[in-house]
């Protein structure tokens, strides 16, 4: 039901079950039955609001959600939709496979329909994928003519394993990028002891700086870098 802080939510119930009346009689039977005062035009608002009406010059034009809950539709993507709510539907897909497996989340995943009749909603006829795969799977699916259901199905695991690959070498990479990171330190042991002990010190980034002939920066950095515990790793000084 349709709440809001304005109005008690009597006033809104009186008006939902009298959609029929304008919007001068509901006005002047709230007032008298409720003691509301309502702004001309408000009844009209909420009860388009109610029947999520398309506006069009003024006109109402009552929408699928006015239906009987289970009522089925295919919307404007090719979809069948069921309404759940008589403010809500969902599609029949998603419908049929949590029934069968449990939630998804459709900002992650993705329900593909393995003979591509997206009206066809058996549970055979559906498979779970991340939605970051279907960049590859449209790729690997764009090389055949004729796609059948054990074709997608194989589209799918290997554009996973594609994937899960390049994350894997991701990962390498960054590593060794670290680790090339740490032997540039390992090289500059000696001189970073030397400034270390001076920062413990207290000499300013300037004053290192001219004692070492480098630029002031680069000292900024190993001192931000011993600050946040770079220099606690003991590959560095092994």
């Amino acid at each position: 039901m349709f709440k809001r802080g304005k109005f008690p939510q009597e006033v809104y119930d009186y008006i939902f079950a009298n959609l029929d009346k304008t919007d001068g009689c509901l006005r002047k039977e709230i007032k008298e039955k409720f003691g509301v005062e309502v702004a001309q035009g408000t009844c009209a608002y909420y009860s388009r609001r109610y029947l999520r009406g398309i506006h069009r010059r003024g006109a109402c034009k009552p929408t699928f959600l006015n239906k009987e809950i289970g009522t089925e539709r295919i919307n404007k993507d090719g979809y069948i939709a069921v309404l759940i709510s008589p403010t809500k539907e969902k599609l029949k897909h998603h419908i049929v496979w949590e029934k069968a497996n449990g939630k998804i989340d459709t900002k992650k995943d993705i329900i593909l329909f393995l003979d591509g009749d997206r009206t066809n909603c058996s549970l055979d006829n559906l498979f779970l994928t991340k939605r970051r795969n279907i960049g590859a799977i449209n790729s690997i699916l764009s090389s055949y003519k004729d796609v059948t259901p054990e074709i997608k199905k194989m589209a799918v695991m290997l554009a996973e394993l594609m994937i899960k690959t390049k994350e894997k070498d991701r990962e390498q990479r960054k590593k060794r990028r670290a680790e090339g990171r740490i032997r540039v330190q390992k090289k500059n042991k000696e001189y970073i002891i030397k400034v270390l002990s001076m920062i413990d010190e207290g000499l300013s980034n300037a004053e290192i700086a001219q004692i070492c002939h480098r630029n002031a920066s680069t000292i900024w950095s190993i001192r931000r870098k011993n600050e946040r515990g770079f220099y606690d790793n003991p590959l560095i000084w092994s």
